[in-house]
């Protein structure tokens, strides 16, 4: 559960980070000046954190939850910001892989995806 949530915190902040211009534009693949993609992406990535958010708070308790949140966002925060300076194409491609596969190209579409996946694989894996 913990490893799933880790990575429900990792795309989403991702995502948040990809929908600001300043660091979407040292992506090739990125559309340029996408209005509808970059808002998509910025929403799907905070519904994201607050899912994540109250997953751990529903599993771990009120206290625990808060604290493993917090820590979590912290340590892969960092993490995404070493990554992000080494090599900032890379890192988006840890976001970008599954729908450009998938749909052939960066959309609005890709940033829903995530919100349609982790749902679905807490919801099975949970039962």
């Amino acid at each position: 559960m913990e490893l799933l949530l880790t990575f429900m915190v990792l795309h989403a902040l991702l995502l948040i980070l990809l929908s600001m211009p300043k660091y979407n534009k040292a992506i090739k693949e990125f559309p340029k000046r996408d209005k509808k993609l970059e808002k998509t992406f910025k929403l799907s990535g905070f519904t994201l954190l607050f899912l994540s958010f109250l997953i751990m708070l529903f599993v771990n308790g009120l206290g625990v939850g808060i604290a493993w949140f917090c820590a979590l966002v912290t340590l892969i925060g960092t993490l995404l910001s070493f990554l992000n300076f080494f090599n900032a194409a890379k890192t988006a491609q840890i976001v970008t892989f599954i729908p450009q596969k998938l749909f052939g190209r960066i959309t609005a579409k890709s940033g829903l995806l995530y919100l349609g996946l982790y749902p679905s694989i807490f919801l099975l894996f949970s039962f």
